[in-house]
């Protein structure tokens, strides 16, 4: 009989541990959470993903809830669940074991490829291949023990990668924002209507043309071809009746700015998607661009300080065909939320969420405060940073003021923006900004308060 593998003994305890019912779904959920669908190959894969989904839906991942879960046999799961029974003595050390063989697998992958470059002459690429290798391999020994040495008095603060346009906000965050690392989630929210997209748009035109970064872009409100058109509309630093009237000379400026967009989007750098957009789509894409740069590094196409960015757009709309079950809204939340930390943090990319405040903020004068978001807890709490945007929408309101206080406006008349959450070193507080009048970007205001 063949040795089983590692990720076949995994699965066949979970199938094994489903049968003792609903006492033991948050352990289970605790273990998978512990190991990647990446960890595992072909169909065991897909029952590895199937496992997680029917935890979250409170259902127990049994041989034949999976099967009919993913359309897969239930007597080939059945086998499966037989062939690694008593392979290993506990869920906890199945787990490693996946780890470890999956991280086995990538440096034989990686050693493959680097004597492959070696044997074509490719030098630089071979000596490129194999620091990445002495790197994993030190980092796979190491993640049993990531949660003992995370504190390490003499490490220099988390680089950040990522600027935004703004330079007081980065000057507030700690200097920007982090790609990987313990800094690498950011949550963007504020009540509908103030601008978030408009925000996270003139980032995405910056990072596209004044930096190397990579953009995934997931839209679950806005068509592929709106987004673009926004972003290549602040590109070229038009108003929206510019861009609507299109006057030959704001005509031809638009189409200069396309020819950039279209020329990033050639490169793979700036990718929209508007389909079904689920927690699961949105990692799946995010792993699949993040290797795309990786392979673009190696291939001279990027260069070393690129950086992906996904931005979803916006947090709600992930769960709009989401089955709760008996499950609490902001169990799902944290869940989801740590999820996609983790990916990001392990595969070095930038994760930030758009979304709504909570109707508690929608008649406030200031930007909103942690416990005002949708979700507030769960998504603040798993969080590096927390930006809440504010702008007043009531114009008559504002000129009514602005005639009773003798033309001086009130605080509230400004745009402002809350840094709620800072880790690494950045500040806490609000301060006042101002936007674009002809593009509606925010803008740094010339003199601009201290918190």
């Amino acid at each position: 009989m063949s040795e089983v593998s590692a990720t076949t003994g995994f699965l066949s305890l979970v199938m094994e541990a489903a049968g003792q019912g609903l006492g033991v779904r948050e352990a289970l959920q605790d273990i998978l959470g512990r190991v990647s669908p990446e960890m595992f190959q072909g169909e065991e894969r897909r029952y590895a993903e199937s496992a997680r989904k029917l935890l979250d839906l409170r259902q127990m991942p049994t041989p034949f809830a999976i099967a009919k879960d993913c359309g897969a046999s239930p007597m080939e799961l059945a086998r499966l669940k037989l062939a690694g029974a008593g392979l290993y003595g506990d869920l906890a050390a199945a787990a490693e074991g996946v780890r470890t063989q999956y991280h086995q697998r990538r440096l034989q992958e990686g050693l493959t490829a680097a004597l492959a470059a070696a044997q074509k002459g490719q030098l630089d690429l071979a000596q490129t291949l194999t620091q990445e290798l002495a790197e994993q391999a030190l980092l796979g020994e190491a993640m049993s023990l990531e949660d003992y040495h995370d504190f390490d008095p003499e490490a220099a603060p988390e680089p950040r990668h990522l600027q935004t346009t703004l330079a007081t906000l980065n000057e507030d965050l700690g200097g920007g924002l982090a790609a990987g690392g313990a800094l690498c989630l950011s949550l963007v929210a504020a009540p509908s209507g103030v601008g978030k997209s408009t925000f996270a748009f003139q980032q995405v035109a910056r990072w596209l043309t004044e930096d190397p970064h990579w953009v995934l872009y997931c839209s679950g409100e806005m068509p592929a071809g709106y987004v673009f058109d926004q972003v290549t509309r602040l590109v070229a630093r038009q108003s929206e009746d510019q861009r609507r009237y299109r006057l030959p000379v704001h005509h031809r400026a638009f189409v200069r700015a396309a020819e950039q967009v279209k020329a990033r989007v050639g490169q793979g750098r700036f990718t929209v998607y508007d389909g079904d957009l689920s927690p699961e789509a949105v990692l799946e894409l995010a792993r699949r661009k993040q290797k795309e740069l990786t392979a673009a590094r190696l291939s001279g196409q990027a260069t070393e300080d690129a950086r992906l960015v996904v931005i979803v757009d916006n947090w709600d709309n992930l769960f709009t065909s989401y089955e709760f079950g008996e499950l609490r809204e902001d169990q799902v939340f944290g869940r989801w939320m740590q999820r996609f930390q983790r990916q990001a943090a392990e595969y070095g990319y930038h994760h930030m969420n758009l979304s709504q405040t909570s109707g508690e903020a929608e008649d406030m004068k200031e930007p909103a405060h942690a416990h005002q978001m949708q979700g507030s807890r769960k998504l603040h709490s798993k969080a590096s940073h927390v930006i809440t945007l504010y702008r007043p929408r009531d114009s008559g309101a504002v000129e009514r003021a602005l005639r009773e206080s003798g033309g001086e406006p009130p605080p509230w008349a400004h745009p402002m923006i809350g840094v709620r959450k800072a880790r690494g070193g950045g500040r806490t507080g609000v301060r006042r900004y101002r936007l674009d009048e002809k593009t509606g970007a925010w803008r740094d205001a010339e003199a601009v308060p201290e918190f």
